[in-house]
């Protein structure tokens, strides 16, 4: 019976610690689970807080534009800032976009440069984007390019586009949309009209002229100097100038 007792004994006693080790490993196990679970969490949050905004759009080659009906081709800068709201480093893997020229649908771009945006940092990127628009019909980009002569070189781009974000096994594309006008050419008015009072006057007579110039940007308001000089037509002779008139101009966009 002594052993007995002993047997049973040592039994009782060893019972309670190995509860004590099961519930010591099911604990480390939730924890980690649990801070997995945050960490995934965190990751999701960082990624979803990535912000890119598109900063400034412009044209590598503005003669590109102009010659784009027989080219097909296009090459596009686009400035992006890329900021990192979260808590975690983000993986930035891509950005596409389609590419609107004065509302025509023209073509797709895609650039692949990945980087890792870190929490708090922005980082501007430069993007040299070449369009091929070898798919779009010669007259919606005849009409395109009709647009821009008649705003006097200004063009409306618009990005409808996305960037591709990752961490982990997650991805998540966050949109990226803007609307801009791009110069191609020195601003400056059109002259709408330029007439004389008289076609010709001798010597001593005056003489009115009036000079119509307007502004046809849509987004660019003209300020400076205009400068408008009356030529004398000389016979047997180079015509000179008799008087130069300067005017301060201030036109908004539309305004003549």
């Amino acid at each position: 019976m002594e052993e007995d007792d002993d047997f049973w004994v040592s039994s009782i006693e060893l019972y309670p610690r190995a509860s004590r080790r099961r519930r010591v490993v099911k604990a480390i196990v939730v924890l980690l689970v649990m801070g997995f679970l945050v960490y995934l969490g965190l990751l999701y949050y960082s990624m979803t807080n990535v912000e890119v905004s598109v900063d400034r759009v412009g044209f590598s080659s503005p003669d590109q534009l102009l010659n784009i009906v027989a080219s097909r081709r296009l090459s596009i800068d686009v400035y992006l800032n890329v900021k990192g709201r979260g808590v975690l480093p983000v993986d930035v893997k891509s950005f596409s976009s389609d590419i609107y020229l004065e509302g025509q649908y023209v073509g797709f771009v895609k650039s692949s440069q990945p980087f890792t945006i870190e929490p708090g940092e922005s980082r501007p990127v430069h993007l040299v984007l070449t369009l091929d628009a070898s798919s779009i019909s010669a007259e919606s980009l005849a009409s395109v390019l009709q647009s821009v002569i008649d705003h006097n070189g200004e063009v409306m781009v618009a990005l409808d586009g996305k960037v591709e974000v990752s961490a982990l096994f997650f991805s998540l594309d966050v949109p990226v949309r803007r609307e801009t006008y791009v110069l191609i050419a020195p601003p400056s008015p059109r002259v709408e009209q330029a007439v004389w009072s008289k076609t010709s006057c001798k010597a001593g007579e005056s003489v009115d002229f009036q000079v119509v110039v307007s502004n046809v940007y849509r987004s660019q308001r003209l300020t400076g100097t205009l400068e408008v000089a009356v030529r004398e037509d000389v016979a047997l002779s180079q015509d000179r100038d008799a008087s130069v008139y300067t005017y301060q101009l201030d036109l908004a966009p539309g305004e003549n």
